[in-house]
């Protein structure tokens, strides 16, 4: 008896709990957000028919060394179909970047900052890859790679290539890889 006596509470509980509330039509809402701000674009080169050959893909505000990732992540599907290519590892550790105000996207009406004063501005970004090799054995085509698409960020003019071993590193830039550049956005 005990689950008929319950039964009807909650039959009589389900039958009121609608009352009062109407049906309405369907509402009207406002335009959808859109994205606004900076919009960015990296350029990381690739390998093509034998040379290097800049990609561009889309970045993000406030991240400006992430066209190094995007070189140690390798080719997309579609840049391997037009025919890009890399055999570089991944990238450990990007690290340097000579002006910290690249890492901050100022709002949209702010005032423009003074610039770092020279001696501040190295120019310098240094790369660890994920191998033993040391960088003076490294292909040159990972050299010109990364010293290419380092040089494409704002601010960078040579880039140290090096590894976890806590030695110096090899400095170069993409001037020393003139012959393996090839014109053009791919």
């Amino acid at each position: 008896m005990r689950p008929a006596r319950l039964l009807a509470p909650v039959a009589a509980l389900i039958a009121l709990g609608g009352c009062g509330i109407q049906p309405t039509g369907v509402s009207g809402v406002a335009q959808l957000p859109a994205a606004q701000g900076p919009v960015v674009t990296n350029k990381i080169y690739f390998v093509k028919g034998g040379g290097l050959v800049p990609v561009l893909r889309p970045g993000l505000p406030g991240s400006p060394l992430m066209p190094l990732w995007q070189l140690g992540y390798g080719v997309t599907d579609n840049e391997r179909k037009a025919g890009f290519t890399s055999t570089l590892p991944g990238v450990g550790i990007a690290t340097g970047l000579p002006d910290s105000s690249l890492h901050q996207v100022p709002a949209p009406d702010a005032p423009p900052e003074a610039p770092p004063p020279a001696d501040q501005d190295s120019g310098t970004v240094t790369v660890a890859l994920q191998t033993t090799i040391r960088p003076e054995r490294w292909p040159r085509e990972w050299k010109a790679q990364i010293a290419c698409t380092a040089e494409a960020i704002p601010g960078v003019r040579k880039v140290e290539l090096n590894i976890f071993d806590g030695r110096p590193g090899l400095v170069v830039r993409c001037d020393d890889f003139r012959d393996l550049l090839n014109s053009g956005p791919g």
